[in-house]
C-alpha cells in the first residue's frame, strides 16, 4: 500500500527564478488549485474568505458607528476625530508586524493565525456591548495590528513556506483572491444591506445585533482553524537528522519508508502511522523530498 507525503522546507530559493510563458504560468495556476484538495490547503483558503468578509465588515461600519450620538446607537466621537481614532489600527498594524516572526516561533502558524481571526472577535464584541465606553472603542482599534499581521500576513508567510517554488506565486494568488477579491466583494456587496435593510429601522440602527454577524462568523472561522487546520511539519534546509512521522494505512512490520529510492530505517508504530530516521544529507539543500512506503 502506497503512502506518500510531501516534506516542504521553509528556505527560499537562492537565485531568482526563471520567467515563466504564459503556458506555464497556466500550468502553475491549476497546480495551485490542485493543492485545494489537501484538507490543510482547502480549510485556510475557506477561512481566509470568512476572515476577509470580516476584515471588509470594519472599514463599512466603523465610521458610521463611531459619529452618530449614543441615544442613536453610536459612539458619539466627533466627525473630525473619526478618520484619527481609526487610524491607530493602522499604527499598531505596522508595529505589530515587528513581533510577528517572535510570535510565529513561540505560538506556531495555527494559533498566531486564530489570534489574528479573535481579533476580529474581540473587537466586534466591545462595537457590541460596550458602545458607550468610548475610550474602551478607541483602544480596541489597536486590535487591527493583531487582526492584519497576524492572520493576513502569516497567510502569506505560510504559503510562501508550504508551496512548491514553481507555483509559489500561483498559490499566493490563489489566497489574493480570497483577500484582496471574494471577501472584499461580498462585503462590499452584504454590509450594505445588512445595515440599510436588516438592522435599520425608523433611522436607528440596531448596531449590537449588526456587530454581531462578524463576532459569530470570526469565532466560527477560528474554531474551524483549530480543528481541522492541521499542516504537515516541515524541517529547515541544512539542519540536522530528524525523526519523520508517515500517516495512511495498511502499513505492516516489513513496511518500510523510502526517500526516492533509498530505505530509511523505520519503525512501525501500527497499521496507520510510521516513523523514520532521517539523516541530515536528506535535508541538506532546499527542494522538495518524495516520501513514499
Amino acid at each position: 500500500m502506497e503512502a506518500r507525503e510531501v516534506l516542504r522546507r521553509m528556505l527560499r530559493p537562492r537565485s531568482a527564478p526563471k520567467a515563466a510563458s504564459s503556458g506555464d504560468g497556466q500550468q502553475a495556476w491549476l497546480e495551485a488549485v490542485k493543492l485545494l484538495k489537501h484538507p490543510f490547503v482547502l480549510v485556510l483558503w475557506l477561512v481566509t474568505l470568512v476572515d476577509s468578509f470580516v476584515h471588509n465588515c470594519y472599514f463599512n461600519w466603523t465610521g458610521v458607528f463611531l459619529g452618530p450620538a449614543p441615544a442613536a446607537g453610536g459612539v458619539g466621537i466627533a466627525s473630525n476625530w473619526i478618520t484619527p481614532v481609526m487610524s491607530i489600527g493602522q499604527v499598531f498594524e505596522i508595529l505589530t508586524m515587528f513581533v510577528l516572526g517572535s510570535t510565529l516561533k513561540k505560538l506556531g502558524w495555527r494559533a498566531t493565525m486564530i489570534v489574528g481571526i479573535l481579533g476580529h472577535a474581540a473587537r466586534f464584541a466591545v462595537y457590541a456591548f460596550m458602545p458607550q465606553n468610548t475610550t474602551a472603542i478607541i483602544l480596541i482599534q489597536a486590535l487591527h495590528g493583531i487582526c492584519y499581521a497576524f492572520f493576513f500576513a502569516t497567510v502569506y508567510i505560510f504559503v510562501d513556506a508550504y508551496f512548491p517554488k514553481d507555483i509559489r506565486s500561483s498559490a499566493q494568488g490563489l489566497f489574493n483572491l480570497q483577500i484582496l477579491g471574494v471577501g472584499a466583494l461580498l462585503a462590499n456587496s452584504i454590509c450594505p444591506w445588512l445595515m440599510q435593510s436588516v438592522y435599520t429601522v425608523n433611522k436607528v440602527t440596531d448596531f449590537k445585533g449588526l456587530f454581531l454577524v462578524p463576532l459569530i462568523a470570526s469565532s466560527l472561522a477560528a474554531v474551524a482553524l483549530a480543528l481541522f487546520f492541521h499542516p504537515p511539519k516541515t524541517a529547515t534546509a541544512g539542519g540536522a537528522a530528524f525523526t519523520l512521522t508517515v500517516n495512511g494505512t495498511g502499513f505492516t512490520a516489513n513496511s518500510l519508508v523510502r526517500v526516492g529510492s533509498l530505505t530509511r530505517p523505520t519503525t512501525f508504530v501500527n497499521a496507520t502511522q510510521l516513523t523514520a530516521a532521517m539523516n541530515a544529507s536528506d535535508i541538506a539543500t532546499p527542494g522538495t523530498l518524495q516520501i513514499s512506503v
